[in-house]
This record gives C-alpha cells, structure tokens and sequence, in this order.
C-alpha cells in the first residue's frame, strides 16, 4: 500500500519487544531440528541448501526437492500426508 506508514500501537510493540529474548533459542533449535532431518534423510532425499557464505536460513520451513513430486505426493497421500 504506497503511502501507507505502518505503526505499532504501544502494546504491539510491548509484546514485539518481549518476545526478543526468544529469538535466538527458536533458531537454534530450528537449525538442531532441521540439520537431524537432513543427516537423517540425506542419503534418501535431497533438500534445498543456502545460496551461499552470506546466506543463512532460519529453518522455519525445511524444503525437500523431489524430481517426481506427482509421483511422492499420491504416495504420501495414502499414508494421509498432505
């Protein structure tokens, strides 16, 4: 939305500020829990990885690539994996 300035009310703000502490935690243990998968997984599938040195991903979501994702979805839907 051009023009729009975005504002937090005090509360929102409160509540983002609160929250800080819990940042590095999450992430660390979105990187324990995504890195597990991966070792796990790896010789199985393979996922996608950071674009390079500057890059880090936060591991909020962990994509795995698949050349016949048609093929993997029907499969996974008769074990009710959507």
């Amino acid at each position: 939305m051009q023009g729009r300035m975005g504002r937090l009310t005090n509360y929102q703000t409160t509540l983002g500020l609160d929250q800080t502490h819990n940042v590095l935690p999450q992430l660390e243990r979105r990187m324990h829990n995504a890195e597990r998968l991966m070792n796990a997984l790896e010789d199985v599938v393979r996922f996608q990885s950071d674009d390079g040195p500057e890059v880090r991903s936060n591991f909020m979501l962990v994509t795995a690539l698949f050349p016949k994702m048609d093929e993997v979805s029907r499969r996974l839907l008769k074990f009710g994996v959507e």
